[in-house]
């Protein structure tokens, strides 16, 4: 995570990253935050009671229209709950899993791109892979591929400069899944990452010229 934030202030630093438009239709973006956990064994979700579970990823969105950005985001980290245990019970009250996803999603901005705060909308399908974690005392499950559908949330953007914004994001999943804790007694496990980032707008080639140029 430090390695990721320390390369996204030399970007700062070295180049010069409009908001997003057709002029610069392609952006990039490094990103971290923290992953929780809703179902069979209860809700994780803005809990303060539950250990922190983190993730690090990258972000590739293209410019749509005015109104609308394709994005991919990859995300790699763990995920976990710890639940209230009955000693008298065998039954699994805890889990931990390597997490990767890959995030399909369709972004909706409602204002205008020249804004310096802009919120937006997004929705897509998440594909997600989940490994067991070898040598600690948490029963796991092994590696398998799963899928999240919807995937959707809210999020905003902080525009430094023509270039470069910050971004903060709540991403919901639900997974077709009801056993990664181990239980199928409802409805399917559910994950909520709480994601914060720096993206670059990629200035055409002939623009970055013109613009070393005129310097």
């Amino acid at each position: 995570m430090k390695k990721i934030l320390f390369t996204a202030c030399c970007f700062l630093i070295l180049i010069k990253v409009n908001s997003q438009t057709k002029d610069e239709k392609w952006n990039v973006g490094v990103h971290g935050g923290m992953s929780q956990y809703s179902g069979d064994l209860g809700q994780g979700w803005y809990s303060t009671d539950q250990a922190i579970y983190g993730f690090a990823g990258v972000s590739l969105s293209r410019y749509l229209n005015n109104h609308l950005d394709a994005n991919l985001l990859l995300t790699q980290g763990q995920l976990g709950y710890l639940a209230p245990r009955d000693f008298s019970s065998n039954l699994d009250y805890n889990f931990r899993v390597n997490l990767s996803t890959a995030n399909i999603l369709l972004r909706y901005n409602p204002f205008s791109r020249e804004s310096v705060f802009g919120p937006y909308l997004f929705i897509g399908g998440t594909i997600i892979n989940q490994k067991t974690i070898e040598n600690i005392n948490y029963s796991v499950r092994s590696k398998k591929i799963d899928f999240a559908l919807p995937t959707a949330g809210v999020g905003f953007h902080l525009r430094f400069g023509p270039y470069v914004s910050f971004q903060f994001q709540e991403m919901f999943m639900y997974t077709w899944a009801d056993d990664i804790d181990h239980r199928v007694d409802g409805s399917n496990d559910m994950y909520l990452f709480h994601t914060i980032g720096l993206t670059f707008n990629i200035m055409k080639k002939q623009k970055m010229r013109n613009t070393n140029w005129k310097q």
